[in-house]
């Protein structure tokens, strides 16, 4: 940890993890960012969720409770690379989509 507490490296992650195999890649991802001096990785909103971005409608199990199995997935995916997550939301709130 850095002696230094005024700075802190942030990765930026653009790329979304919308298939069922896709923790591995985040994790990769993630760890390639800490191996590159990280301290915290900022990720679209909804990283792993595959109804936002790539489709327009959606499902029931879009939804989910925290500690579901994506939060739990990025959760351990940070926790395995050694750094913080937090993910970015790109909409005002009255545009935010939300499973019926």
């Amino acid at each position: 940890m850095k002696s230094d507490l005024s700075q802190l490296t942030i990765a930026l992650i653009s790329d979304v993890f919308i298939h069922a195999n896709d923790g591995a890649r985040l994790g990769e991802s993630l760890k390639h960012a800490r191996s590159r001096g990280a301290e915290l990785a900022v990720l679209p909103e909804l990283p792993l969720n595959p109804w936002s971005p790539a489709t327009q409608t959606p499902h029931e199990h879009d939804a989910e409770e925290p500690g579901g199995p994506r939060h739990q997935a990025l959760s351990d995916a940070a926790h395995a690379a050694g750094l913080g997550v937090i993910w970015r939301r790109d909409c005002p709130r009255s545009e935010i989509r939300t499973a019926p």
